[in-house]
This record gives C-alpha cells, sequence and structure tokens, in this order.
C-alpha cells in the first residue's frame, strides 16, 4: 500500500494516497488514534518520497499530516494523546518544513500537556539548545556586518 500511496503522491492525488495509506491502520476510523496513524504513515511516505530525491509533495502532505494531528488532538481521550499529536507536528516543522521556532513551540506544548514524558523533555531540550544557538550565529553574523 506504501508504494500505491508513493506513486499517487508523485502523480499529485493526495486524496488517493491517503486512501491507500488508511487501508494500514489498525485503529478504529475518526478516533484520535487513527488520524496519529494516518500522519505517521504520511510522515513515512514524505521521508521515503524525500529518499528518493522526489520532494515536490512534502509540502503537501506534511499540511494534510498537519490536519489529521490537528483532528487527533480533538478527538484525543487524554492529555498524553494530545501530547502524541503535537510532537508529531513538532517533527514535521523541524524535518520537513525547515521552521525551528514552530517545531520548539509544538514540542513546548507537548512538554506542557505530559511533562513526565522524558523522552519528550529531552527532544525539546536537544532542539531549544540548538535553536538558541542558531540564533546566536545569526546574531553575530548580524553585528559582523554593521
Amino acid at each position: 500500500m506504501m508504494e500505491e500511496a508513493k506513486a499517487s503522491a508523485k502523480n499529485g492525488d493526495l486524496a488517493a494516497a491517503e486512501q491507500a495509506l488508511g487501508g494500514l491502520n489498525s485503529s478504529e476510523p475518526d478516533t484520535a488514534s487513527w488520524h496519529l496513524e494516518t500522519a505517521q504513515h504520511l510522515v513515512l511516505m514524505a521521508a521515503e518520497l524525500a529518499r528518493e530525491g522526489n520532494t515536490e509533495a512534502i509540502s503537501d502532505i506534511a499540511s494534510r499530516s498537519f490536519q489529521h494531528l490537528a483532528q487527533a488532538g480533538g478527538l484525543a481521550p487524554d492529555a498524553v494523546t494530545r501530547a502524541r499529536a503535537k510532537a508529531m507536528a513538532g517533527f514535521i516543522y523541524e524535518r520537513f518544513m525547515g521552521d525551528p521556532a514552530s517545531a520548539l513551540s509544538s514540542y513546548a506544548e507537548a512538554v506542557q500537556l505530559a511533562p513526565d514524558d522524558k523522552a519528550l523533555k529531552s527532544r525539546f531540550d536537544q532542539l531549544q539548545a540548538a535553536y538558541a544557538n542558531l540564533q546566536a550565529k545569526i546574531a553575530a553574523a548580524q553585528k559582523k556586518r554593521i
């Protein structure tokens, strides 16, 4: 099903790609878990397409993933599930969108929702340090130009 989904995405038919990927889900349709699974499958497909050099559809795939994550967050029965959706959004912002500020914001929300999740807190701390380092380098480069 992943190959079918990738072929559809390459042809610009994300609805067909999403439908193919939905067949991989083990959760009941239209539940928080189902939307999380769909977003995960979309992210895996985006990663495979990126490795193959097919990056044209990645922005659209990310948008679809964000839609599923928002739905998962709205349907989530608990804070941990909402945190998973926020963390996945942070991952997408970081890896596929090149938007560290949005990634950091999403991870921060996830940590607020699941403060006892050590792996999530660690990833947030790493990204926060990397972002601070990037901001410092940008500021130093701007000072050199003046």
